[in-house]
């Protein structure tokens, strides 16, 4: 489930319906946060926190971006020059030491934290998924950005950019893969009232309510920006502030904040530089749960135990918006009763209709979901 279903079946355990009010919507989008931080309280190191992320070395540089979400590391591993096979690096953190197995002559790093940038920000941008190119509008982009690290409000993830054009565009050294921001589009109509209408296509667009107020680029118009009047999230369609240029599967791309080196970034320092370009740094790390925010963000908590982020919700918003009729102590037994689930690896569909579990055509086996 993603977090506008997860508020949804919230409200609705406290007799709500899926769209109330802005303010209590958001109120039941921060209970369900908490809820997810509780629970992963329970265990600081759950087998579906554990990822690997690989980047790549690249001559004469040796700071490199951490994921996003990185919590704990657990290893960095570099490939060397001799035929590819991995050799672990010495990891030294701030304020202690943590030496994994070393090479004869190891290559050492720091993994440090960046609290402020060097570069203030200035206006906005227009990432396109699919692309390493990064379009600003009021920008000020200079050559001392390159090897620096960049990254949008509504994606997270962090880039380094590779190459500086002028004070509007820069490049990534990957294709820009953001979600919510980019895609095709039609416009259709002869008159200039129609024109405004865009419509997009349930399956690759993900306009949403949140999108109200920000500005829009669709390629064909030029340099023209439109700001969205107004989304029609079922039908995917929004509404423009003026009229654009008719034509099938046009490329649309969303006004976004953007940071480069930015606050709170985790950076890898690989003291010994790699010499090579293309060598795989591979980072294994805990994640931690971003706050959801957006309405299609899902939580790292596997799907089948979806159901307890929903119970222990539904338990704190009767508590605080108590209904007759309606006892939270429900909910806190479905919620205890899950988490424990969750940490013996239990079978949580065998109870789906009363757990709030998805119906019951999928079963859970050691590996996962299988029909």
């Amino acid at each position: 489930m993603n977090l506008n279903q997860i508020v949804a079946r919230v409200l609705r355990a406290g007799r709500q319906p899926a769209r109330v009010q802005s303010h209590r919507r958001q109120a039941a989008i921060d209970i369900v946060n908490e809820v997810i931080n509780e629970i992963l309280g329970y265990q600081s190191e759950w087998q579906f926190l554990y990822k690997t992320a690989e980047v790549l070395s690249i001559n004469g540089i040796n700071n490199y971006a951490l994921p996003f979400n990185t919590n704990n590391l657990v290893m960095v591993i570099y490939d060397t020059a001799d035929g590819g096979s991995k050799s672990e690096l010495e990891i030294f953190y701030p304020g202690n030491v943590n030496r994994f197995s070393h090479l004869t002559t190891p290559l050492a790093a720091t993994c440090t934290q960046l609290t402020e940038s060097p570069f203030s920000q200035a206006g906005y941008v227009y990432p396109t998924w699919g692309l390493s190119e990064i379009v600003g509008v009021q920008t000020v982009f200079d050559e001392e950005v390159v090897g620096r690290f960049f990254k949008t409000e509504m994606d997270g993830e962090i880039y380094r950019i590779a190459e500086y054009t002028d004070l509007t565009h820069i490049s990534l050294d990957q294709e820009f893969g953001g979600k919510h921001q980019a895609g095709r589009v039609s416009v259709y109509g002869d008159t200039d009232d129609e024109k405004k209408i865009v419509y997009g296509n349930i399956h690759t667009t993900n306009f949403a309510e949140w999108m109200i107020g920000k500005y829009i680029k669709i390629n064909g118009n030029g340099t023209t920006t439109f700001t969205i009047d107004d989304v029609d999230e079922d039908r995917q369609k929004i509404t423009l502030n003026a009229a654009s240029v008719t034509g099938e599967d046009l490329i649309f791309t969303i006004q976004d904040n953007y940071q480069i080196d930015p606050p709170g970034a985790n950076i890898l320092r690989i003291f010994g530089t790699p010499a090579d370009d293309n060598k795989v740094i591979s980072i294994d790390y805990y994640a931690f749960q971003p706050p959801l925010s957006s309405p299609f963000d899902v939580p790292l908590i596997p799907y089948n135990y979806h159901y307890v982020i929903v119970a222990a919700a539904a338990e704190i918003w009767l508590m605080e918006n108590p209904v007759e009729g309606v006892n939270p102590d429900i909910h806190r037994r479905r919620k205890m009763d899950g988490i424990q689930n969750l940490i013996n690896n239990g079978d949580v569909l065998q109870d789906a209709e009363h757990q709030m579990a998805e119906p019951d055509d999928a079963r859970l086996d050691g590996s996962g979901i299988v029909g």
